[in-house]
């Protein structure tokens, strides 16, 4: 047993609900949309696949290189290594147990989110397709009246776990209007290069009902 004020993690904890895990979420919907999309066009993923590896080739593995590591420099890891998986849902479970590993959650904040997000990911492709084709009756207007502004969300999330005083520090701080125009530009450019082209040749080659 540790008390919490001996116990520092091992990356840095973000100031938000530690319950449930986001990243285990985001690793399961992100493995189960990739799946998704291969299923469409037929595809097969190439497992066993190593990480770091430099994209788009799959035939060279870059290791991570011995005292690479941003935390322990020069100690960490003690030789070069890769990892290697052979499967999404093994992707899926390793990228969700690093959370714990790294000491951002505790184990039930890693395994319950398994449950509450399977099946995101799929849906998160039909909704793509939805938008796509013009699929209006797919998303009716009364599913999002109760969605909160995401700034609103925001400050009411630093509020709860900082108290208000320290909340009003970092909203006063925070520089994210500032960059809000240059970040429209850069994604509306992504969206013209790379997204747009991607569902259309999804479009052309499933028609959704």
């Amino acid at each position: 047993t540790i008390d919490a004020e001996d116990f520092e993690a091992y990356i840095r904890v973000m100031p938000h609900s530690e319950y449930p895990s986001a990243s285990q979420c985001i690793c399961l919907a992100g493995t189960q949309f990739t799946e998704t999309i291969l299923a469409q066009f037929g595809l097969d993923f190439p497992f066993p696949f190593t990480v770091p590896n430099p994209a788009p080739s799959f035939s060279q593995n870059m290791p991570f290189e011995a005292g690479s590591s941003k935390i322990e420099p020069g100690i960490t890891p003690s030789m070069d290594i890769n990892v290697a998986f052979n499967s999404f849902r093994e992707y899926a479970d390793i990228c969700g147990e690093s959370r714990l590993w790294g000491g951002m959650h505790f184990d039930a904040a890693v395994k319950n989110t398994i449950d509450l997000c399977d099946g995101i990911g799929t849906k998160s492709f039909q909704a793509m397709i939805n938008l796509k084709n013009g699929n209006d009756a797919a998303f009716p207007d009364e599913a999002y009246q109760e969605i909160q502004p995401f700034e609103e969300a925001y400050r009411n999330e630093l509020e709860s776990t900082l108290g208000k005083k320290e909340a009003k520090k970092r909203l006063k701080g925070n520089k994210m209007d500032k960059c809000k125009g240059k970040n429209d530009k850069e994604d509306k450019k992504r969206q013209d290069d790379f997204v747009l082209p991607m569902m259309d040749n999804i479009n052309d080659n499933n028609k959704y009902d």
